[in-house]
């Protein structure tokens, strides 16, 4: 039951920020300097949401009568929630008149309106807890057990999204009902399942909790000038997400080598899709090695030579994305960590350390560059022009007269070859990605 008070309580106080700042009439600078949030939709924001009432419908297995009695007390919760929130509404105009214009320090109305608010987050607190007990008490002895995973999957909705790096948001239950496995696959993995439920909503509470329970310390920070406090409290939260994140790669790998291989290979490809976008989405080399060999008329000698291609070029490439995961997992939390001590220090600007990437990325498309001009190498000239893409290494030269033949095997021959210009310029710095 903690676990989903924990749920009702993440109306924090820097998602207050920015409505306060334009209902005290501070400036867009101010909000800034602070690092507020520019979201003011979700400063009064209710805890639970239509869509957890049919969660809970659904998790709990409650009856019709079960189902109209939560209902009818959700819309209890509903107009009490926006009541409360009309209040502080007023609460806050009225808090303008205290506001010296004088002042020039904008942390005088943060000091006035973060101290009146706790008298709302304390009520809007007791209406979220309210309705969970009201919900604990309509179940039964046998629904009380299933409480507890009921509990960790809304938790699980409404955080795991909200991570920072990569992999920290991903949800394996999502990626595992992609496969659409069979029943017998399911009950081989679903211990496995229960176990990633379990530690993952361990990891997120932990995140959560310090996140939301270090904003006060990050407003202390602001208001008092103490940068130093702000780098404990960005450091300490890095390394809570990173513990998510790894909690997420761990069980990975373990369920997909609970699996038949080439269903576990099909959920390791769908997982670094989602995990590591930039990096595993399909590239415009890869597109081009599975067109290629659909075209009709390849002697065998050819297909064979392009497979063979194929082969050396994924071994290379796959060598290429496992160092830049381990750029990316080495690299990501720094960054992270340093925009989140900026948050203290006026007019700074975080440290970037994306360079390092993006010079890994470069040889990554040359690489793959050598790859195609080889097996352009193989082909026709018009057979290469019917590939997708292809433009993007073949522009015939203007007013050429080329008219080389091909070969027996489909190839083109070398004076073709030379006048579709095959030694390409070196890529330009800050040239396309693959």
């Amino acid at each position: 039951m903690n676990g989903l008070k924990t749920c009702a309580g993440r109306s924090n106080r820097m998602r207050w920020a920015p409505t306060l700042v334009a209902a005290l009439g501070l400036t867009a600078s101010a909000s800034a300097q602070f690092g507020l949030s520019p979201s003011i939709s979700s400063a009064f924001r209710q805890s639970f949401t239509t869509r957890d009432i049919q969660l809970a419908v659904e998790g709990l297995q409650l009856d019709e009568n079960q189902r109209f009695i939560l209902e009818t007390l959700f819309a209890d919760y509903q107009a009490d929630f926006r009541t409360g929130v009309e209040g502080f509404r007023q609460r806050i105009t009225d808090l303008r008149s205290e506001i010296d214009p004088t002042n020039p320090d904008p942390a005088q109305a943060m000091r006035i309106v973060f101290g009146s608010m706790d008298e709302w987050q304390v009520e809007s607190q007791r209406l979220a807890d309210r309705l969970v007990e009201d919900l604990k008490g309509l179940l039964s002895e046998e629904q009380q057990e299933f409480w507890p995973p009921f509990e960790r999957r809304v938790f699980r909705l409404k955080f795991l999204n909200k991570g920072r790096l990569a992999g920290e948001s991903l949800d394996l239950f999502s990626a595992v009902r992609s496969l659409n496995l069979d029943e017998t696959m399911m009950q081989t993995i679903q211990p496995l399942l229960d176990e990633y439920g379990q530690t993952l909503h361990e990891a997120l509470r932990a995140r959560e909790d310090y996140v939301n329970a270090a904003e006060s310390d990050r407003i202390r920070a602001i208001q008092d000038r103490k940068p130093e406090l702000n780098i404990a409290v960005a450091a300490r939260e890095v390394q809570l997400r990173t513990a998510v994140r790894d909690v997420n790669e761990q069980y990975s790998v373990t369920i997909a080598a609970a699996l038949p291989e080439e269903t576990g290979q099909r959920l390791v490809a769908s997982l670094r899709e989602r995990m590591y976008p930039r990096i595993y989405r399909l590239t415009h080399a890869q597109r081009i090695f599975k067109a290629v060999k659909k075209i009709d008329g390849l002697s065998e000698d050819t297909f064979e030579a392009i497979e063979s291609l194929e082969e050396l070029f994924l071994s290379e490439l796959g060598s290429f994305n496992e160092r830049l995961v381990g750029l990316i997992k080495e690299q990501e939390p720094n960054e992270l960590k340093s925009k989140l001590e900026q948050l203290t220090a006026r007019g700074a600007q975080p440290k970037s350390t994306g360079a390092i990437l993006r010079e890994e990325f470069r040889k990554r498309q040359a690489m793959s560059d050598r790859y195609v001009n080889q097996l352009r190498d193989l082909l026709t000239p018009e057979q290469f022009a019917s590939l997708p893409g292809a433009g993007r290494w073949v522009k015939p030269a203007r007013g050429s007269r080329a008219t080389g033949a091909a070969g027996k095997d489909g190839g083109a021959t070398d004076d073709s070859r030379r006048k579709l210009g095959i030694q390409r310029k070196k890529e330009k710095k800050g040239g396309r990605q693959s």
